[in-house]
């Protein structure tokens, strides 16, 4: 036999299998040929084929794994995320870590980053600002969250800082040392964020040595407000707090935006008085008192001049004696919402349950609207508003009107004139009516009529092709009666409910409320 093959060590055949005419011409008989020794090589050739043919496909799989986990490494190696300049990969992270504002937690952005590659890792840690938002909630536990706190005041280094600090849930003894611990870094806060119902006095974090720089800070606590020197210089510009007037810890020169509790006209004069750079205003709820003779009296003050503001908003029924005595020319929005009860009962004014503003507070928001001479473009007045002794609010540059009617014939009226009068908001583009009237009812069915006539003839005049385009409309009947179903609405066949079905097959954001149901979407159905 001859000698193995150096690389394989397969051996070629020992037997002489040469063709018929070349063993006829060597000259060697028939004899000369041993046909089971061909044999026996066949049989050998053919056991080395199967072995190659197995140890061919086994490469061949061998092959194809190492191929796609180097297509797989050169893919990542050449993704265009890690050919992204360093700042533009920090926006990235910036957007993870935002959508990821849950409390501290290693397993989420930016911590996460850290763990992918050594140049995300240095991009992450060597970046403060990732590491300047540290938000505690309920989810978070105290043991984890110690060390992570002291890990981020430790990468964050000397950048502002955003405290956020959300839990409904008692303070152990064990997060008190985690808040002061946090007070350490006071120094470096801009933004605060707290909101907390009992247990610790989260507030006097802002007790301590050093002057705060805080430029956004807002409270919902309810233990009693530290007051502090701390804050005397800090340029506050936002400041949201569900206290008094008197708990703002700071001056109001340089807010831009202020929530707060106000007591009376007064308050109210001297805030707009001080807080001469205020773009935004909203008067929180259920702490007014009565007016007093000196904040009557406070109606005759010099009137003041605010460009500046662009959005009030008072969150209750009363409005203020001296919004007579302020000038707002670039206020674009302005609410009231004022609470309501859930119900109106069948007897008595229609009113019944809802927490009115008086008939001269609405006057008075109309004449500072008119006095101001403001391009108002959302007007949201959650209480029953009068046509036509109000009706000179609609103002053209409206695009966003909220009105709520508990007479008929201011009803009515409004609907006659947003229809036959052309020039009346002809840029308006959202309309939400809320219907509190009180109508007899026949055999104990919702009557045909849920509005007052007119209101078909208004969507039709706004529909497409009109030089006013409604994009939005929603319609709450305010539910009257508590044994009347919402179905009964498209039931009984009432226009109305046909009149907004075709508004929404139109491609108009249409909803009819009835009894805190889309009617809209039981018809769907």
């Amino acid at each position: 036999m001859k000698a193995s093959c150096p690389e394989c060590g397969l051996s070629e055949p020992s037997a002489d299998y040469q063709d018929l005419t070349s063993l006829l011409r060597s000259g060697a008989s028939y004899e000369d040929v041993d046909s089971v020794t061909l044999h026996h090589e066949a049989v050998h050739l053919e056991k080395e084929l199967t072995t190659l043919t197995s140890l061919l496909d086994e490469t061949h799989r061998k092959h194809v794994k190492v191929k796609l986990a180097l297509d797989s490494r050169n893919s990542l190696i050449r993704a265009h995320i890690r050919r992204l300049p360093r700042e533009l990969l920090l926006e990235v992270f910036h957007h993870l870590q935002n959508e990821s504002d849950s409390g501290l937690d290693s397993m989420r952005a930016p911590w996460i980053c850290a763990h992918i590659c050594s140049f995300w890792r240095d991009t992450c840690l060597s970046s403060p600002s990732l590491f300047a938002t540290i938000s505690i909630d309920n989810e978070c536990s105290i043991y984890p969250v110690t060390h992570l706190v002291s890990e981020a005041l430790r990468l964050a280094k000397n950048h502002p800082l955003t405290i956020k600090i959300h839990r409904r849930l008692r303070v152990n003894s064990s997060f008190e040392d985690l808040f002061d611990h946090l007070a350490l870094s006071s120094e470096y806060w801009s933004h605060v964020d707290i909101k907390m119902v009992e247990g610790h006095n989260l507030l006097r974090l802002l007790q301590g040595p050093r002057p705060l720089s805080l430029r956004h800070m807002s409270l919902e606590v309810t233990s009693p407000f530290l007051r502090t020197d701390r804050l005397s210089s800090s340029p506050l510009e936002y400041f949201s707090h569900n206290g008094l007037l008197c708990d703002v810890p700071s001056t109001l020169r340089h807010l831009r935006y202020l929530s707060i509790r106000i007591m009376d006209s007064k308050e109210f004069w001297d805030v707009v008085d001080a807080a001469a750079s205020l773009e935004t205003f909203i008067v929180l709820n259920d702490h007014f008192k009565e007016e007093t003779p000196a904040s009557c009296d406070a109606e005759h003050r010099r009137v003041l001049f605010r460009p500046r503001l662009r959005y009030l908003e008072f969150r209750q029924a009363w409005i203020p004696f001296t919004l007579g005595s302020v000038t707002f020319p670039s206020l674009e929005e302005f609410w009231t919402v004022s609470k309501s009860s859930n119900w109106i009962g069948q007897q008595g004014n229609s009113t019944r349950g809802l927490d009115m503003i008086t008939e001269a507070g609405v006057q008075r928001i109309v004449d500072l609207v008119h006095r101001s001479q403001c391009s108002l473009r959302s007007f949201t007045l959650n209480s029953p508003i009068l046509i036509p002794k109000h009706g000179s609010i609609l103002l053209p540059s409206l695009s966003s009107i909220e009105v709520t009617f508990n007479d008929k014939s201011s009803e009515a009226a409004f609907f006659t004139l947003m229809t036959d009068t052309i020039n009346v908001v002809p840029n308006l583009r959202c309309l939400t009516i809320h219907d509190r009237i009180i109508r007899q009812l026949g055999n104990g069915m919702v009557p045909l009529c849920l509005l007052e006539d007119g209101f078909e003839a208004m969507v039709l005049s706004r529909q497409a092709g009109s030089t006013s385009c409604l994009q939005q409309l929603k319609v709450e009947v305010h539910q009257r009666f508590t044994n009347i179903s919402p179905h009964s609405l498209y039931i009984t066949g009432c226009r109305e409910t046909y009149t907004v079905w075709q508004c929404k097959k139109d491609g108009i954001d249409a909803q009819l409320i009835y009894g805190g149901f889309d009617v809209m979407c039981k018809l769907r159905n």
